[in-house]
């Protein structure tokens, strides 16, 4: 029989601590809650000088019912030389930081939107600011691949206030992330062909195009954050001449907001549909919220729609 969730935190608790006193003499190990996107979880953070890297713990325990108990020992030893990665990568990020030079740096942050009420601890620990019923936040690209939160220790280290990452954000995100906004329609219809999806039967479900509007999509590259494109004053204008004035926007994850043209939709009919959406098909740590927001082409903002 498996060993329920407390009982496994304890253990593994322990024998990572008990690896790591033996191999890493100035490391500590610490069990403690950790905020993520959304949601709050058991961590485990090993640590030299201050620095080092948090496990999920709950990550870790699903694989263990996955695999079983009898297994447990094998997956301890992936624990330990993921313990030894992850202290490999922030000693590397460590020096990066103290070597690096301050205008590249500079050039690899960028910004995202993220829900306000379901964050709020997280919030406590990053430098962020108010828009509409989200928090801008940002984040520091070190390398190809890696993405990470700016904390406010980090501001520090790179002595940097709120409003100078709001500013150096904005001039890199749009460039990094290459934030567009494609006809859903045309981008749908190009998503599903490469599944080979017939246009034929494309078009039963979806209509031909010229009876059929999806409104747009604003997205970015991969791993990258469409919605963001909200805080540009030019994307937004551009909108509305596509769209004939105002709009509503539907935050559809983290990654993706959907655009429809005021007169052809309601806002009750968009707000079932969004909450339905995050409720069933958006993953916890994708959600972005469950409001419909409107711009408008005269005060040329962006407000909560009622």
């Amino acid at each position: 029989m498996n060993m329920s969730y407390e009982t496994f935190k304890e253990q593994i608790n322990n024998d990572i601590r008990d690896y790591v006193k033996e191999k890493y003499l100035d490391a500590s190990v610490i069990c403690r809650k950790r905020y993520l996107l959304n949601e709050e979880i058991d961590s485990i953070d090993v640590c030299i000088n201050g620095n080092g890297s948090s496990l999920n713990i709950k990550g870790i325990y699903d694989e263990y019912c996955t695999r079983g108990k009898e297994d447990y020992q094998d997956l301890l030893v992936n624990i330990h030389d993921l313990v030894d990665s992850a202290l490999k990568v922030q000693e590397n990020l460590t020096k990066q930081f103290t070597c690096i030079k301050e205008e590249i740096m500079k050039d690899q942050i960028i910004f995202l939107l993220i829900n306000t009420e379901k964050n709020k601890e997280f919030l406590k620990t990053i430098p962020h600011r108010e828009f509409l019923d989200l928090s801008i936040i940002y984040k520091y690209l070190p390398c190809e691949g890696m993405q990470t939160f700016i904390n406010n220790a980090m501001c520090e280290v790179m002595n940097l206030s709120e409003e100078e990452l709001y500013k150096l954000a904005k001039e890199n995100t749009r460039r990094i992330c290459d934030i567009r906004c494609a006809d859903y329609y045309e981008f749908l219809k190009k998503e599903l062909s490469k599944i080979e999806i017939p246009e034929e039967v494309f078009e039963m479900c979806f209509g031909k195009s010229e009876n059929c509007n999806l409104g747009y999509l604003m997205l970015a590259k991969e791993n990258f954050y469409g919605p963001v494109g909200l805080l540009y004053e030019d994307i937004l204008e551009d909108l509305s001449q596509k769209l004939n004035g105002n709009f509503f926007i539907m935050p559809s994850s983290i990654y993706e907001c959907i655009m429809h043209d005021e007169s052809s939709n309601n806002t009750q009919f968009l707000k079932d549909l969004i909450f339905s959406q995050n409720k069933e098909v958006v993953a916890k740590n994708e959600f972005l919220s469950n409001s419909v927001y409107r711009y408008s082409a005269d005060s040329k903002k962006i407000e909560i729609a009622e």
